[in-house]
């Protein structure tokens, strides 16, 4: 009995990394699946402007993902008093939830941008 158990759990392993394996694999041949790095902004494009840019940017995805298309105010002015790093991983985030629509990547990005702003 004891055999048994230890050789259906090693059956069940083996299946599990052979299915991680092969979704891996399959992955990499996925157009529009390929793994995306934050691009970093040099201190010297850091401006005014670009913040605005980005505060804009991140304000028009959240109100998308809304239920009624706006946001509170004071989520907004939690916004405006982010460190310029914590704006740039919010901004990173909003930049996925664009380009992944409505998938549970997304989702997380979404939750990931709310306990900011919550935390902040």
């Amino acid at each position: 009995m004891a055999q048994r158990i230890k050789f259906t759990l090693a059956l069940l392993l083996s299946i599990l990394l052979f299915a991680f394996v092969l979704e891996s694999i399959s992955m990499a041949f996925v157009p529009g699946h390929a793994v995306t790095r934050p691009v970093r902004l040099h201190q010297e494009q850091r401006s005014p402007e670009n913040e605005s840019r980005e505060l804009n940017k991140i304000v028009w995805v959240l109100e998308g993902l809304a239920g009624n298309g706006q946001l509170p105010e004071k989520v907004i002015q939690k916004l405006r008093n982010m460190k310029k790093k914590d704006l740039g991983t919010v901004s990173s985030l909003c930049d996925r939830i664009s380009e992944s629509g409505d998938t549970a990547r997304a989702d997380v990005a979404y939750m990931l941008i709310m306990a900011m702003i919550f935390v902040s």
